[in-house]
């Protein structure tokens, strides 16, 4: 990048990790503030039998880009060919309340976007801005030229949870969703059987990999909330 600058959350404080040119962090700044696009652009899949081409990253990914920015992952994708997926899934953990949502880089859409069982928040536009810089990085990396231009930032409009022990299982399911190219569950209804049907699962693996199988999943869909 020729020029640097720090990306600002909505209010106005800044972030260590994220550093943006000023036109990227004017317009994941705007991009935010407007919401979504008024008419999502329908997507240019890859053909591929099962779904479109994702790559999911570890629970562990987004803390370890925000303590020690993009050089401090690199290693995380060396081999992955990032560019190579039409959706990347990136699970966040954010704090006060302690909770999950989900981050999607979208290369088919050009939208980098936030799914939230809590709805809007200020760290937002800090977790779009880390993602824009690792992207961004990552072309560097791999000698690609990626154009910004035409790519949204925003969060989703989501079913949101009423209590605050269910963010992994929003999670979930927003994520099945993506990987089947499919519309994200239309009801909190929806969610709540997916959570049924995710603890059968686990408690069906349990029985094949043991009590720690089932402890380790059950913190991702609900005790670490």
């Amino acid at each position: 990048m020729a020029a640097k600058a720090i990306v600002a959350d909505l209010e106005g404080d800044v972030n260590h990790y994220s550093r943006l040119t000023p036109a990227m962090q004017e317009e994941v700044s705007e991009a935010l503030k407007q919401g979504p696009p008024e008419q999502p652009r329908p997507p240019k899949r890859s053909k591929r039998r099962g779904g479109p081409p994702v790559y999911a990253f570890s629970t562990f990914f987004f803390s370890k880009l925000h303590r020690s920015g993009p050089d401090g992952v690199k290693r995380w994708t060396q081999g992955a060919g990032l560019f190579a997926y039409d959706i990347v899934l990136v699970p966040v953990h954010l704090e006060d309340p302690s909770h999950w949502c989900l981050a999607v880089v979208d290369f088919c859409t050009l939208e980098i976007v936030i799914y939230d069982s809590l709805g809007p928040r200020d760290e937002h536009a800090n977790i779009i801005g880390a993602l824009v810089d690792y992207v961004e990085k990552v072309s560097h990396w791999r000698d690609c030229d990626l154009d910004w231009s035409g790519w949204y930032f925003y969060p989703r409009n989501v079913p949101l949870q009423k209590n605050t022990v269910d963010s992994g299982v929003f999670l979930c399911q927003y994520a099945e969703c993506l990987t089947r190219d499919a519309p994200i569950c239309s009801s909190r209804r929806t969610c709540r059987t997916s959570a049924g049907i995710l603890c059968t699962i686990f408690y069906t693996a349990s029985s094949i990999h043991g009590e720690l199988y089932l402890y380790q999943q059950a913190s991702v869909l609900g005790s670490v909330h």
